[in-house]
């Protein structure tokens, strides 16, 4: 988490629809309200009739997390040949990849007046595993089965999203298992407004292969 800047908190394109994030479509809207029961089974039931974005911060939270879990469950088919498809698209088709997840994630959070915006860069991914769906890959036997032979973990590009709750973006992967880790690797940021998506893009793609990760130290130990 961190402080989002002065700029960022005024930003109006974090809580406006657009072409990509169309949060006002009313299947994204629908979907929005599938994780109040999620939040009543946890023990914080939104209250009703509560003005979106006015909620107290512990159920803002709890709704943002909600709503990552409604994504993941949703999309169903998790494959790499969607070109780049719309909120609104995903939340039809319920398929995708690391994108569709992002971007959905980001209309629906918008949907119920939490600022949001998607994110690009690299996670960690263990042996054998996928970034599109967080699986671990098995053969026949239930043996990891590992790319090339090598049981190695790797990086890969990916794209996840970030809520604003009480003036800090909290960052939430709808695509693997966990809400984030510490092996993701934030390369930038997009409202994918209308007029910078594209833009925005085209940097990341200048990158892809261009980089370097240096090791320079490792520790299991824990610290409070």
């Amino acid at each position: 988490r961190r402080w989002g800047t002065p700029e960022e908190l005024a930003e109006t394109d974090f809580r406006s629809p657009s072409a990509m994030i169309d949060s006002s479509d009313e299947v994204i809207i629908e979907l929005s309200h599938k994780a109040d029961p999620l939040c009543a089974e946890d023990g914080k039931p939104l209250p009703k009739g509560h003005t979106n974005g006015k909620l107290p911060i512990a159920l803002a939270e709890e709704l943002a997390y909600a709503l990552r879990q409604i994504v993941h469950e949703h999309i169903e088919d998790k494959h790499l040949s969607t070109a780049y498809a719309s909120a609104s698209e995903t939340a039809r088709t319920a398929s995708g990849d690391c994108t569709e997840h992002a971007v959905l994630l980001a209309a629906v959070l918008r949907a119920r007046g939490i600022p949001s915006r998607v994110c690009h860069g690299l996670v960690y991914v263990e042996q054998g595993g996928s970034a599109i769906d967080g699986q671990v890959h098995v053969d026949a036997s239930g043996n990891v089965d590992p790319a090339g032979g090598r049981l190695t973990g790797q990086y890969g590009w990916h794209m996840w999203t970030q809520a604003l709750i009480a003036g800090k973006w909290i960052d939430l992967d709808a695509t693997l298992h966990l809400p984030f880790t510490v092996g993701h690797v934030l390369v930038g940021t997009s409202s994918m407004a209308d007029k910078d998506a594209h833009n925005n893009h085209m940097q990341m793609a200048a990158l892809i292969g261009n980089l370097e990760i240096t090791v320079h130290d490792v520790s299991h130990s824990f610290e409070r």
